[in-house]
């Protein structure tokens, strides 16, 4: 009967030990939404002129939106490159903790959109 009765009780700790932490998680942020405090984007949209139409080419997509932001004294996002296709066009994308970076193409082919959302 005591070895059922410590295992009983081990395995009590065992579930506290992931249910408590999880269920205060629950908690904490769902008392800071209902207070309205959430994370939000601060999006800037910029139509950048190109020199050659753009690029399917994802070494030549990052230059261009590295030099845009170095350009605007913003930090390079830490995150993953992807050119991701949209129907018959593409558009790059780079996300980061900080910072989202999208760079697409126009009905012009020599004019880019570039969006910057910054988190706040």
């Amino acid at each position: 009967m005591s070895l059922d009765r410590v295992l009983l009780v081990k395995a009590h700790m065992a579930l506290a030990a992931f249910i408590l932490p999880v269920a205060m998680l629950f908690v904490i942020t769902g008392a800071l939404y209902t207070w309205g405090i959430k994370g939000g984007y601060e999006t800037q949209t910029i139509l950048l002129p190109l020199r050659e139409s753009m690029q399917n080419n994802k070494t030549w997509l990052s230059a261009l939106a590295v030099q845009e932001l170095n350009r605007r004294s913003l930090k390079v996002s830490s995150g993953v490159e992807k050119i991701k296709q949209a129907g018959n066009s593409f558009y790059f994308e780079w996300t980061g903790a900080k910072l989202d970076v999208r760079l697409e193409s126009t009905s012009n082919p020599f004019v880019a959109k570039l969006e910057i959302k910054r988190t706040n």
